[in-house]
């Protein structure tokens, strides 16, 4: 066999090797720090109705970085993590501590949910697409 040959078959092995990791292993990913951190889970989605009680930003080297609600809701307190500051400001997208939010997102270590699309006073924010990709990517953030 060329050395072209194996080469190639090791490459495929390879790249077969990284698509079957991801594929056992869909529900964790890589933070800004490198620590594991759930993903989000089609399979999980919830929706949460509430009161924001406070907004908080979380470090990007911390695991889920970015703008935080906490939403008490008639089952209990959630924190709804919605995704970089900089993709909210692009948006022109702003909640208020007292403002009622609906949230649908994939919920993830018992009370945080990583939103895919909150409904606010006066906005509705898309963060994820129906999968959870999100859709700050495709904007280069």
């Amino acid at each position: 066999m060329t050395f072209a040959k194996k080469a190639i078959r090791v490459s495929t092995l390879g790249i077969s090797a990284l698509g079957l990791a991801a594929m056992v292993f869909p529900a964790m990913a890589k933070d800004a720090a490198g620590a594991t951190a759930p993903a989000y889970n089609p399979a999980t989605v919830v929706n949460v109705m509430g009161t924001v009680s406070a907004i908080r930003q979380v470090p990007g080297n911390e695991p889920f970085a970015g703008v935080h609600l906490t939403v008490k809701a008639k089952t209990g307190t959630f924190d709804v993590v919605l995704g970089p500051a900089s993709f909210l400001k692009l948006t022109r997208t702003n909640f208020a501590a007292g403002e009622y939010v609906e949230v649908q997102g994939s919920l993830v270590n018992g009370s945080t949910v990583l939103s895919r699309e909150v409904y606010g006073d006066d906005a509705t924010l898309t963060l994820r697409d129906a999968a959870g990709a999100p859709l700050w990517t495709e904007w280069g953030l």
